[in-house]
């Protein structure tokens, strides 16, 4: 299914002309993921983030910089459970905490972090 909400339709092709033979109206809802993880961690530590979301195949969480999601810098796949293990970044400073759906990469959850020198 499609990761965005919306009023979809499943359709049915022949496979030799690609004529439709029937269609159906099919209405896909909004997922939802939440964590749980510590509001500050040191630099390089392994922390535990609890987590609640759908776990496909490819979801992940991840740690990363504000306002660049298309990067991470440690993540952990939702299939291997809740809590994920994830590496804090090895420099100080305000990270976030993210739900990634694994098919379009969408992030259905976010939680700031602080990372301290120690």
């Amino acid at each position: 299914m499609p990761t965005e909400p919306g009023t979809y339709e499943l359709r049915y092709y022949v496979n030799q002309d690609r004529t439709i033979i029937t269609r159906r109206e099919i209405v896909v809802t909004e997922v939802f993921a939440s964590l749980d993880a510590p509001a500050t961690a040191s630099v390089d530590e392994t922390i535990q983030v609890g987590w609640q979301g759908p776990a496909y195949q490819n979801d992940f969480v991840a740690i990363g910089e504000p306002g660049d999601d298309s990067r991470y810098q440690d993540y952990a796949y939702a299939r291997n459970g809740s809590p994920s293990s994830i590496q804090m970044p090895s420099e100080p400073g305000t990270y976030e905490l993210r739900y990634y759906l694994g098919q379009d990469r969408r992030i259905l959850t976010r939680v700031a972090i602080t990372v301290t020198a120690e």
